[in-house]
């Protein structure tokens, strides 16, 4: 990567890192706070609702990434005629989606939430309310994504930040609502989210509008540049599908099993782990425009250091926040809700453990999108995560606890991580010997800095005093294992250089 991509990096991670500092504590406040307002058996209500609408927003995942590679690509060659054609081309497709999905929710989903869900009678109308709301705000979700995925893509990530901050405080605001009215708080919780939605993608919409002419809107219709899309868009497709049917349908799945206080339990387990992705994530998607640029460039040897490199960052940007919370989650968890409901601290545990496994996806993922050939990736990798589903059916029928999907989908993301390896030296031939090196590597310092941290933590009670060491304990073991077990010598050389070429600008 050329110097001036170095310092945009470090910026923009910068940027979405206060982002997220601001959104997760904001997001804690209100998770705690709408858990007590609504109670648990109506939160899960409006979980396992929401997973219902979620199953059609496998779209937004396909098209969102299509989009964003078509549209990094497309910039790395400065070509914006071009760009303009596939920002049209990609939104008159969208609106067609959206149709689709307007049909398909109305009937089959409407079927789905009435006759098959685990929800009380005297409920039924509330569920049915927040559905019609969640189908509205998925469709505009929908037809907001190019514009998102231009705006990333121009790598405009202050402006990123402070749409995710508008929301964070709106959602807050929410709140207050609720704590003053005396309505029916689910039903008027469904609509103030709905109304958050609306307003979010507005925002897109009119940025978009203002600061980038290729947002201009025709309609457009190339068979060539279509089928080329389609063919891209409809094996991630298949991936995007895997995901929903792990996330969505798992807690459809729960709630036919046992009832609306699992998914409550589970949606509480999520959203701690929503805050360590966010951590992430806002590593992930300032690299994203990077990893396109490099392979369209050519620049493969810069390509591959910076898929290790990414690879060792999000890992062990994960591990300093889900080891302490993992080791400590009984008393974060009682501490943080007034009412935990049961099986949230066995869920919390195992998801992030998975999280911290698929910690390494963008790394992988992202070059392996920016070829377009992506037909054996997304198989191997798709139908290794919808196995979890069927294993999960099974295991259940046979009286298992409700936490054992989240186990299986750990074990499921390991065998996916690995397999990766083999496609990448297929896709972009990738060192697949170094790769899965630091694979291994990275496994033995996570096991051993949990193995620190438990120690610290076995047979003393739990307070704070225990929580601050443990996680002390557990920064400076990751911090230590990283430097002397993870990091090569070309890697170290590299983040040494990096630091130094920070303090000095």
């Amino acid at each position: 990567m050329s110097q001036v991509n170095k310092k945009l990096l470090f910026k923009n991670t910068i940027i979405l890192y206060l982002r997220m500092i601001f959104v997760l504590l904001v997001s804690l406040y209100t998770v705690r706070a709408i858990l007590d307002l609504l109670g648990v058996e109506d939160y899960g209500i409006y979980n396992v609702v929401g997973s219902v609408v979620g199953m059609f927003t496998f779209l937004n995942g396909t098209l969102a990434t299509s989009s964003q590679r078509f549209f990094s690509v497309a910039l790395a060659k400065n070509d914006y005629r071009e760009l303009n054609k596939l920002f049209c081309l990609n939104l008159t497709v969208f609106c067609l989606f959206v149709v689709i999905l307007l049909v398909i929710a109305e009937t089959v989903g409407l079927w789905f939430v009435n006759t098959q869900l685990t929800i009380p009678n005297e409920r039924l109308y509330a569920a049915n309310i927040i559905y019609q709301f969640s189908v509205i705000a998925c469709a505009v979700s929908i037809i907001k994504v190019p514009y998102t995925a231009l705006l990333i893509a121009h790598e405009k990530m202050g402006t990123f930040a402070y749409i995710s901050i508008y929301e964070a405080v709106y959602k807050l605001a929410i709140v207050f609502v609720l704590s003053v009215i005396t309505w029916d708080k689910l039903v008027i919780y469904g609509i103030l989210m709905f109304v958050c939605s609306i307003s979010v993608s507005a925002l897109y919409f009119w940025y978009s509008k203002k600061h980038f002419q290729e947002s201009s809107f025709h309609f457009f219709w190339d068979k060539g540049e279509f089928i080329k899309l389609f063919n891209f868009s409809g094996w991630h497709f298949f991936g995007t599908i895997s995901n929903i049917v792990r996330g969505q349908c798992i807690n459809i799945l729960l709630n036919i099993f046992f009832n609306p206080a699992i998914n409550a339990a589970r949606a509480v387990a999520y959203q701690i782990n929503g805050a360590v992705v966010n951590f992430t994530d806002s590593f992930n998607i300032a690299v994203k425009p990077q990893l396109y640029k490099a392979y369209s460039a050519g620049e493969f040897q810069d390509l591959y250091k910076l898929i290790i490199l990414s690879t060792i960052l999000s890992v062990f940007l994960s591990s300093i926040l889900a080891i302490p919370l993992m080791i400590n989650s009984d008393f974060i968890l009682s501490l943080w809700l007034k009412n935990v409901p049961d099986y949230t601290v066995q869920f919390t545990i195992l998801v992030l453990i998975t999280g911290l496994i698929e910690s390494t996806n963008t790394a992988a993922i992202v070059p392996a999108l920016a070829t377009g050939k992506i037909k054996k990736f997304e198989i191997v990798s798709s139908s290794l995560a919808i196995a979890n589903l069927p294993i999960s059916y099974i295991v259940l029928k046979l009286g298992a606890p409700p936490y054992t999907p989240m186990a299986i989908a750990s074990v499921l993301a390991f065998v996916t991580t690995v397999w990766r390896a083999f496609l990448l030296r297929d896709l972009i031939n990738l060192p697949y010997k170094k790769y899965l090196s630091i694979i291994i590597r990275l496994t033995i310092a996570t096991i051993i800095s949990v193995a620190c941290s438990y120690i610290i933590t076995k047979n003393h009670t739990t307070g704070f005093i225990m929580l601050i060491l443990s996680s002390c304990s557990s920064v400076l073991a990751t911090i230590f294992l990283y430097y002397f077990i993870v990091l090569g010598r070309d890697e170290k050389m590299v983040l040494i250089c990096f630091i130094k070429r920070i303090i000095k600008n």
